[in-house]
């Protein structure tokens, strides 16, 4: 998929639900999305990309200005993986939504950062996954902080 991302200059939409990914594919996935340029969603819902994976896409999202739309729910994505996608969100400039439910993550104190910082970030779901009340607190405060956040909706629900 990596070389299909890097070399295609007509996809806009990919969803990979439910293929048994793995954080190898998702290296490979994220090397050819860190080079394109036309791809505004990607759908990667229900693999097992884990954190490796989730850092490798996270890492790509520093360079690719284009995309848009980021599902990665039902992955096994753990606090490391997220904090990697709290890193990206605080350069990245184009995404409007990541879907992140579904997953192990309980730390989102990078994510609630970067609620403070981007200005693009509209959507972001965290729904099902292990965010206990401090967590859900730091992202109010972040939400409070920031009078130009951009976030319109946010799905933390089936968390502790």
């Amino acid at each position: 998929y990596g070389k299909i991302l890097q070399t295609n200059t007509t996809l806009r939409s990919l969803a990979l639900t439910g293929n048994h990914l793995r954080s190898g594919d998702a290296k490979d996935i994220a090397f050819g999305l860190a080079n394109n340029t036309n791809l505004i969603s990607l759908n990667l819902w229900n693999n097992y990309i884990g954190d490796d994976g989730a850092t490798e896409i996270s890492n790509a999202l520093l360079s690719n200005k284009t995309l848009k739309n980021l599902r990665l729910g039902s992955n096994s994505i753990g606090n490391t993986g997220a904090k990697a996608f709290g890193n990206a969100l605080l350069e990245n400039t184009s995404l409007k939504y990541i879907g992140l439910g579904s997953n192990k993550i309980s730390d989102v104190a990078v994510l609630a950062h970067a609620l403070n910082t981007n200005p693009t970030l509209e959507n972001l779901c965290l729904g099902d996954n292990e965010v206990e009340d401090t967590g859900a607190v730091a992202i109010g405060k972040a939400l409070c902080e920031n009078g130009e956040c951009a976030l319109k909706d946010l799905d933390l629900n089936w968390n502790r």
